[in-house]
């Protein structure tokens, strides 16, 4: 089930602008440039077993 059926749309909305001010917050206090790639750090390529 996902978030909105769960919660309500207007909940949902709430909850991912405040998931986005984090990350921005996030950026803005490290002074790095947004990475929309960096959630790919540290995983391995899908269908592929890490060995």
């Amino acid at each position: 089930m996902t978030l909105n059926g769960r919660v309500g749309y207007h909940k949902t909305l709430v909850a991912i602008a405040n998931k986005h001010a984090r990350q921005l917050r996030a950026v803005l206090a490290k002074g790095e440039a947004y990475n929309p790639e960096a959630w790919h750090r540290g995983r391995e390529p899908t269908g592929q077993a890490a060995h």
